[in-house]
């Protein structure tokens, strides 16, 4: 009988396996792992989860730990990501184990939610996780050459250079402060992120008299598609968003579409109204409530709002609402009621920005 053993790495030169191990499964290499993971300074041995058969390693997935906003208050986010077993050895439940575990884990050491991206929602439905609906905005056909064709905002824009770091995290700081979900980040994991971006993609930034004003980040997407995947503002300079998407679209050749993610709030989010893009649902981020009670603790620190009752159906309730970014106009949401003015508060809240680490 087969010997199958669920637990974290115990070695770094066992983690570097798992970085073989992933290499040999996904399409980036082994350095690619390596440098994802040295940028997560709370990515030690225990967030790195193995299945051994017969002790050898068949299946592995990896915890990123980080902090996220919700209001005033923080959130310990559990990040899921590279989720791989040998093809050979799927369909017999090792990594449906190392989730199972993962989660026990993050319950047990201070975790409030856990995320992930995925294009397969259903497996991951059946564990626990759920869709968090967002929309993005579509640019293309003619709205392309509109787009080309409009006259240019007064800002200088150039591309990123390592020494603007610092300038950046500061207006991604105030441009999400209080927006629920979005990542508190520390400046070698930010740099580490806007390293890969530069490789991969493109990183603009726009100036007005020296100042920044605001950025965009962009990565290639399939059959002449670029993904915009965060684009902020300072305030006051909203016209910066559609000049760097202009100027994105200007740098892009053969372009023939653009996909824009950005929370519900965004300047950008006027163009729907103006025929410039349209609208697109989503359904690659998933979350999934590890302990509810840190969660509610964090809301009663968030400033948005008064708690509700400490019954587990209001406080279910209210996690999901907070996860999703719902806004409910009614006095009832699934699983328990909810007071008026906590649903007032919830749809307060700015909406939620989801990080990915793709970029």
């Amino acid at each position: 009988m087969e010997a199958t053993e669920i637990r974290q790495a115990r070695t770094w030169a066992e983690r570097e396996s798992c970085l073989m191990f992933w290499s040999s499964v996904f399409p980036e290499d082994a350095s690619y792992f390596a440098e994802r993971l040295a940028a997560e300074a709370d990515c030690g041995l225990e967030t790195t989860w193995l299945a051994l058969v017969d002790g050898q390693m068949v299946s592995a997935a990896q915890v990123f730990p980080y902090w996220a906003r919700l209001g005033k208050a923080s959130v310990r986010m559990g990040g899921i990501g590279n989720v791989a077993t040998r093809p050979d050895y799927r369909g017999r439940g090792l990594a449906r184990a190392i989730l199972n575990a993962q989660i026990h884990w993050m319950s047990e050491n201070g975790f409030a939610v856990s995320a992930l991206y995925t294009g397969i929602p259903d497996f991951y439905e059946a564990l626990g996780w759920r869709i968090a609906p967002r929309e993005m905005l579509v640019v293309e056909g003619p709205a392309l050459a509109t787009l080309a064709a409009e006259p240019s905002a007064p800002y200088e824009v150039n591309p990123y250079r390592a020494s603007d770091a610092e300038e950046v995290c500061r207006l991604y700081e105030a441009f999400n402060a209080g927006r629920p979900g979005s990542r508190i980040r520390e400046l070698p994991y930010a740099q580490a992120s806007f390293d890969r971006t530069v490789r991969r993609g493109t990183f603009l930034l726009a100036r007005r008299n020296g100042r920044l004003a605001g950025y965009v980040r962009a990565v290639p997407g399939p059959e002449k598609t670029v993904r915009v995947c965060e684009l902020c503002y300072a305030e006051g300079e909203e016209s910066a968003a559609p000049c760097l998407v202009q100027q994105l679209a200007r740098r892009s050749e053969g372009l023939e579409r653009l996909e824009i993610g950005v929370p519900a709030d965004h300047h950008l989010w006027a163009w729907v109204s103006r025929g410039m893009a349209a609208v697109k649902p989503m359904n690659d981020v998933m979350c999934r409530i590890v302990d509810p009670v840190r969660l509610m603790a964090a809301w009663r620190e968030s400033g948005f709002g008064d708690t509700v009752t400490d019954s587990s159906d209001d406080t279910a309730a209210l996690a999901a609402l907070l996860l999703a970014g719902a806004r409910p106009s009614h006095g009832c949401a699934a699983g328990g009621a909810l007071r008026m003015a906590e649903l007032r508060a919830i749809s307060a809240c700015p909406p939620m920005l989801w990080e990915s680490d793709a970029y």
